[in-house]
């Protein structure tokens, strides 16, 4: 149990000791798709780690600009060739089926996993702290540390959840991991065991047009598994723009309630579907699947609502947030969608929590 120790104290016992003594292969996976705008920085991050990355994997997905000559001409210059590899695609999969290929390139099962947007930068240091948390802590499979947010001109946005403490916690309800932030695979890092289980399991979703993240699946299993854990630190900045995959700066910025009902429910739907897929991973590690079934019964049933407004489906959900502790900001905003006063109560929230 770590949920005590914070950061300082883990670099004062054991970064040293864990850097220079049978310590794991820090590999890094990054999948890019027409990125030469804010690319250099990324990589530049990546490459002056205090602590260097053994491997980095970056698999263009069909780019049309100079992405790939930039990355190759990054490699060249820094004499990278033997530790740096660009894969390029004829055809675009899409980033959720082109991390999921890359998945499949990790082969060492004690290797440590990072992944990296093509656009974000990584503070000095996380490598070091990474390789330093998870080398002195082998009960820890999945790592998430917290992020700032800014823009294409790198101003600072949406406040993050950090108090900067260091402090290494285990989350103890699958509904502290369920929001972004948790759940980002920017922001994680993994053992490659992980990975190799959950490819094999997801292959037959793979030439789904929709198929869920694999940051989903990963945050996911390894909490059931009991080795998600999390750093309160700062380690990554995450660049909104009006290009990148997740979000531009007016959703950054925007209040609650923007979005459609349909995406909220699409992300729920996607959530069951990596639920529902885990559920025979645990049960053959013949681990207790009672939590799991409450977060499937939880979506589930505000599914149930937002499809067809039963009322009884929707206090259910409310139910297994109570039981849980959790706030009831999710099954709350099922209903104002639901309702249709979505923008209204959003504004409210955003005027209340400025």
């Amino acid at each position: 149990m770590i949920r005590q120790s914070s950061l300082a104290d883990c670099d004062k016992a054991s970064q040293s000791e864990c850097r220079h003594q049978g310590s794991s292969l820090v590999i890094v996976l990054m999948s890019t798709y027409n990125g030469e705008k804010f690319l250099q920085q990324q990589l530049e991050s990546i490459f002056r780690q205090s602590r260097p990355v053994d491997r980095v994997i970056i698999a263009d997905d069909g780019s049309t600009d100079g992405t790939c000559s930039l990355i190759k001409g990054f490699i060249s210059a820094h004499g990278l060739e033997e530790r740096w590899q660009l894969q390029k695609r004829k055809e675009n999969l899409g980033w959720r089926r082109s991390f999921f290929e890359l998945l499949g390139t990790v082969n060492d099962d004690n290797a440590i996993v990072l992944f990296s947007d093509q656009d974000d930068i990584w503070l000095q240091g996380r490598v070091e702290h990474t390789a330093s948390i998870m080398g002195g802590h082998p009960e820890i499979l999945c790592l998430g540390c917290r992020w700032q947010t800014f823009d294409s001109g790198s101003v600072k946005l949406a406040a993050i959840k950090s108090k900067g403490t260091g402090e290494i916690y285990r989350p103890q309800s699958y509904f502290e991991i369920y929001e972004g932030e948790a759940q980002s695979g920017c922001l994680l890092a993994c053992r490659g065991k992980l990975l190799r289980i959950i490819r094999q399991n997801a292959a037959k979703e793979r030439a789904a047009d929709r198929m869920p993240p694999y940051d989903m699946y990963l945050s996911r299993y390894a909490f059931f598994l009991g080795g998600y854990y999390a750093v309160d630190a700062v380690w990554h900045l995450h660049r909104f723009h009006s290009s990148n995959a997740t979000a531009n700066r007016q959703m950054a910025s925007a209040p609650k309630g923007q979005g459609t009902q349909m995406e909220r429910r699409a992300f729920c739907q996607e959530d069951c579907k990596v639920l529902l897929g885990l559920l025979p991973l645990i049960e053959n590690q013949h681990l207790s699947t009672k939590d799991l079934l409450e977060a499937i019964a939880w979506n589930e049933a505000r599914l149930g609502f937002m499809d067809a407004g039963k009322m009884g489906s929707w206090l259910q959900a409310v139910r297994i947030c109570c039981k849980k502790g959790h706030p009831l900001i999710q099954v709350a905003g099922d209903l104002c969608y639901r309702l249709g006063i979505q923008k209204i109560a959003g504004r409210l929230l955003h005027f209340f929590m400025k």
